[in-house]
This record gives structure tokens, C-alpha cells and sequence, in this order.
């Protein structure tokens, strides 16, 4: 509840523009983190890990975030500047995000485990009966 009043703060006191006299160590910092997680993915992928769909989302977010501020951040005025941000998120990053985050909902499928499942009726029965197995009364 705290975040909406926050960014309208924000939005309303924040200047329209700034210039950064680092503007190129928080973009390269970015990047490799990026580059850590998706290579963190691909070594939990490779070792069929039961976690790597949780690196795959990390990977999807922040392709995410990488695409809206190069988008957002390009200065206007520059020739092609746009065009190129645009070209990069639309034909890249989004892209990848997409299969990074196909990578996380089917990592099931990959590991050979599933996705962990709210305990049921018949989970709670199996739990209970002394066999390991649920009860039957067929």
C-alpha cells in the first residue's frame, strides 16, 4: 500500500531530466548481472536443478526491465536512437524473456519434478493411512 503513494510522490517530484556523470557503470552493472543470471540458468538447466525455474524468472523480469528502460532512456533527439531501442526490445529481450519464462513454467518437464501442489484430499489420505497409500473403499 505504501508503493502507490510513493510513486506519485515520484511522479510528481522527480525532475524531468537528469544527467548522470556515471550513466554508463549502472547500465554495465545491469548487464552483468544479467548476463550472471542467465548463465546461472543455464548451469541449473544443464544440472536438470529443481530451482532453475526460479532463475528463469529472474532472467524474465529483468530482461523485462532492461527492454522498458532502453526504451526509456534513449534520448529522443538522437538519429535512429529510438529505432534501435525499440528494434532491441522488441526483437530481443522480449523474445527472450518469453522463452525464459516458458523455461520457468515448464521446468517440471526438464527436472523431473513438478511444481509443488496446495496439499489435497488425497494427499492428506495418503499421508494418513499406515500403507503410504490412500485408503480405498471401492
Amino acid at each position: 500500500m505504501a508503493l502507490v503513494p510513493w510513486t506519485l510522490y515520484l511522479a510528481f517530484t522527480l525532475p524531468r531530466r537528469a544527467t548522470l556523470a556515471s550513466y554508463d557503470a549502472p547500465w554495465v552493472g545491469f548487464d552483468i548481472g544479467l548476463a550472471a543470471v542467465i548463465l546461472l540458468t543455464a548451469v541449473l538447466a544443464h544440472r536438470r536443478h529443481r530451482q532453475v525455474n526460479l532463475a528463469a524468472v529472474a532472467v524474465t523480469t529483468m530482461l523485462v526491465v532492461d527492454a522498458w528502460f532502453d526504451v526509456m532512456t534513449t534520448p529522443r533527439g538522437e538519429a535512429g536512437g529510438i529505432l534501435v531501442a525499440l528494434a532491441t526490445a522488441f526483437l530481443v529481450e522480449l523474445p527472450l524473456a518469453v522463452l525464459s519464462l516458458w523455461i520457468a513454467l515448464t521446468a517440471g518437464d526438464l527436472t523431473g519434478t513438478e511444481l509443488p501442489h496446495p496439499p489435497g484430499r488425497a494427499d492428506r489420505a495418503q499421508r494418513d493411512s499406515p500403507s503410504g497409500s490412500p485408503d480405498r473403499t471401492d
